[in-house]
């Protein structure tokens, strides 16, 4: 199989797996909620109100928003560790860096952002499609399955 279809070949499997173990789990639930779309998981935003975030972050939500990928990732390195945002932001540069090919870097930072919060199923999904986007299938897979195992219906 040539490579130019394996990547996407993997990244389908392994959707598949995830949408399928998530169906289960959650008709298994009788209290299960409505799961986010893959496209729309980042780290705590759904409840997070802007104004008690770093204004770096803020400010690199509206520069991905406005198609200014390079500023975005600028202003996310902006954000102190101290900060309750800087989980959020590492996560936005690493998917960044991932779409554009930096994959070590991706992979880095959120080696980083684990440690800090090493429950968090959304690391664990960022991790699995950038190692899909990097070729390395079989590592996805388990991040993808430890994303699932800390939260069963992150994908319906």
């Amino acid at each position: 199989m040539s490579n130019v279809l394996r990547g996407p070949l993997v990244f389908a499997l392994l959707l598949a797996v995830l949408v399928g173990a998530g169906l289960y789990m959650r008709s298994r639930s009788s209290t299960a909620s409505p799961a986010q779309p893959l496209s729309s998981l980042q780290i705590e935003t759904k409840s997070a109100d802007p104004s008690t975030l770093h204004p770096s972050y803020n400010d690199a939500v509206a520069a991905l928003a406005a198609g200014d990928v390079e500023e975005a990732r600028r202003l996310c390195d902006a954000v102190p560790r101290e900060d309750r945002s800087y989980a959020l932001a590492q996560n936005m540069a690493a998917g960044i860096e991932a779409r554009t090919g930096a994959f070590d870097s991706a992979l880095r930072r959120l080696d980083e952002i684990s440690v800090l919060q090493p429950e968090n199923p959304e690391i664990h999904l960022v991790r699995a499609k950038t190692l899909v986007l990097a070729d390395r299938g079989a590592e996805a897979e388990f991040e993808a399955l430890r994303a699932l195992e800390l939260n069963p219906i992150l994908v319906s």
